[in-house]
This record gives C-alpha cells, structure tokens and sequence, in this order.
C-alpha cells in the first residue's frame, strides 16, 4: 500500500479471535502522523508484523471494540483519528476501504466515517463465533 498519484489509501479491517481490535492499515510514510493521532485520541493500538513477501502497508491493531459509546477511544475515536488525518491533507485524496468496499473520503464527516465502522463489532463477534465452531471451542 503506498500513496500513488496524490491518493492515499486506508483499510480497516477485522482483528483477531476475541481481542476487541480492528487493524489500520495506512502508507508507511504516514506512521508518524497516525500514531500521534491514535494518542492525542487515546485510542489504545500497537503495530503489528505481516510477514509476506513484500509487506507495503503499515498495520496498526487497534483496540476499539467493546468500548462503550461515548467512551475515550473505541469507534468514535477511530473516526476522530481517520477524519482529522484526511482533513490535514488537503491536497490529497484519501480511499477509505472497508469490506472491500472503497469510498472517495474527503468530505467526509466524522459521524459518516463512525457510520462506516458501526457495523464491525457485529461483524467481528460473527467472526470469532465462526472460528470457535471451526476449532470446536466452547463459547462459555
């Protein structure tokens, strides 16, 4: 993932098995600025390692699931850091992938950047409920 003809992509995807995280996927030459954000918006994170033979993309696993709304952190706080990083950047154009799906960013509010992220606790609960039934683990 590299930022290309003035578009920068971010990708958010399903953590693992019952961490309540999601990852942040980014260019690398925009860690330093993401990670200042995830701090000033005290959502808890830590880089993750893709091993691959030509790994482009910097993860950040952040843990934003299963924090109540209106809580330091969790999804709100997510969007505050993706909406507040596309609108320092106005000179680029952000791709803001979820799903597979990618929407033009810029212009984006950050209550429509939290709408796209609502659904992914429930889409990670069925996630870790189909992994457990595949590795016959007991939900209890």
């Amino acid at each position: 993932m590299r930022t290309d003809n003035g578009v920068v992509p971010i990708l958010v995807t399903l953590g693992h098995l019952g961490d309540d995280s999601l990852q942040l996927r980014f260019p690398p030459e925009h860690s330093d600025e993401i990670l200042k954000l995830l701090d000033e918006h005290r959502v808890d994170h830590n880089t993750a390692a893709e091993f691959s033979a030509d790994p482009t993309d910097w993860i950040e696993v952040v843990k934003v699931l299963g924090i109540a709304a209106g809580s330091v952190g969790g999804l709100q706080g997510l969007a505050k850091v993706i909406t507040a990083f596309v609108r320092r950047h106005d000179d680029k154009r952000f791709v803001f992938t979820k799903d597979g799906e990618s929407v033009d960013a810029k212009g984006y509010s950050q209550r429509a950047v939290e709408a796209m992220l609502e659904k992914m606790p429930q889409e990670q609960a069925e996630l870790d409920a189909a992994t457990r039934r595949a590795m016959g683990i007991d939900n209890a």
